[in-house]
């Protein structure tokens, strides 16, 4: 089966999901992880095959700066700030882009 995952790029949301990945694939499942660009070299050195979209948006290195704000809350204050600011703008970028992304992708 072929199995596709998408990430934020943080990595309280990337080891876990890398780790059920590799899990997986260890099963005999065929793993894409898709990400922006500074999601790919946590995949590939996970030995996952990687889809990069987003380029345009989230050149690679510019995720750091764009959720550095987040890293100095915590709790409710981070989850509110996800919600309502980056992470709101991330999803409405990532959903134009994945629609394609995917299909490419042969999922």
């Amino acid at each position: 089966m072929k199995i596709g995952f998408i990430s934020m790029p943080l990595t309280g949301h990337l080891n876990p999901m890398i780790a059920l990945s590799r899990k997986l694939q260890s099963r005999g499942h065929e793993i894409v992880f898709i990400g922006v660009p500074d999601v790919g070299p946590y995949a590939c050195a996970a030995g996952l095959d990687f889809v990069s979209y987003c380029e345009e948006e989230f050149p690679a290195g510019s995720c750091a700066s764009a959720l550095a704000p987040v890293a100095k809350l915590h709790g409710t204050e981070a989850t509110r700030w996800t919600i309502q600011g980056a992470g709101r703008a991330f999803f409405q970028i990532a959903s134009q882009h994945l629609p394609g992304t995917l299909a490419e992708t042969g999922g």
